[in-house]
């Protein structure tokens, strides 16, 4: 589910013009940083994946994304996208392996992700649009010897973050600090069998949908699903 969270990557040249042909919001209208919510239809409209889409500063001066999905959903998105993956310049990497996810959810989380990290290069964490994307060097007080991702994405319908920190046995120490940290401002910790289905509970209460989980047995046109205004645009 939305708490166990992977990450395919596309990169390459061509990857702003084949995403903006095969998802269904503006991926060419996203600058680096920039985020939306977004879907993959099938050819009738029927709703297959839903998932946060986000700009990555360009790796060998190619555009980068990260499309986040529930991680038992990434190599179903690989394979969905990679069967029209013909001419384009692009490369598809299942990147689920290589970060680890905190979720910071609830009506303080932009001040308690404030209070641990101070600002984004003096921008506010409560000013951050949805989905925006930023890549942190510090904490207050000190430099970040392992580059912290912080994308703004509610998965309770409070204001939520994900703090991404690199799989990496060494990065170990700053998790127990971050935790320690969490748990210092009033952020429960909770285990994974304990966090999944408070997250799923919190989930339906905000009517977040996940595709092909709430109701697997009916194929859903995009509109039935009341999402359409946030994962589509039409021009």
């Amino acid at each position: 589910g939305l708490a166990h969270i992977g990450i395919l990557e596309a990169v390459g040249p061509d990857a702003v013009h084949f995403l903006q042909s095969q998802t269904t919001n503006d991926v060419a209208a996203l600058d680096i940083g920039d985020g939306q919510l977004s879907a993959r239809v099938t050819r009738t409209g029927h709703l297959r994946f839903v998932f946060s889409l986000h700009r990555l500063p360009d790796h060998d001066g190619s555009p980068r994304f990260w499309l986040l999905i529930e991680h038992d959903a990434v190599s179903d998105l690989y394979a969905a996208l990679d069967q029209f993956l013909f001419a384009d310049d692009v490369t598809l990497i299942d990147r689920s392996d290589t970060v680890d996810w905190l979720t910071v959810q609830g009506d303080n989380a932009s001040e308690c992700c404030e209070g641990l990290f101070g600002p984004i290069q003096f921008e506010p964490w409560s000013t951050l649009p949805e989905y925006a994307f930023r890549v942190l060097s510090r904490r207050r007080g000190s430099s970040l010897e392992h580059p912290v991702y912080a994308i703004r994405r509610t998965l309770t319908g409070d204001t939520g973050f994900l703090i991404g920190v690199p799989t990496d046995p060494s990065s170990h120490p700053l998790i127990r600090d971050l935790d320690q940290a969490f748990e210092n401002a009033n952020f429960a910790l909770l285990d994974e069998p304990i966090r999944i289905p408070i997250l799923e509970t919190l989930r339906i209460e905000a009517g977040i949908i996940r595709a092909g989980h709430d109701a697997p047995q009916k194929k859903r046109l995009l509109p039935e699903t009341g999402i359409e205004g946030q994962v589509v645009s039409y021009t």
